[in-house]
């Protein structure tokens, strides 16, 4: 698609800008939740039914990372 104005031709051009955040409605999700405001004990990490070894250490780590921030 071309366009021409004032003698010169710009190749790609379109007259509609760029969707912005303000366009387009986010789901009502409540109140923003600062996670580390949460009860430390009722957060819960979720892995497959049969986790392999790498699925369990990134679990682990983290756990003991979950735990530091939250003190």
């Amino acid at each position: 698609m071309s366009t021409t104005t004032g003698g010169s031709t710009q190749a790609g051009s379109t007259s509609e800008a760029p969707p912005t955040t303000g366009d387009t409605a986010a789901p009502d999700m409540g109140p923003p939740v600062d996670p580390l405001t949460l009860e430390p004990a009722a957060t819960v990490i979720v892995t497959p039914a049969l986790p392999d070894a790498q699925v369990t250490n990134a679990a682990n780590f983290l756990q003991a990372w979950l735990r530091r921030a939250s003190g």
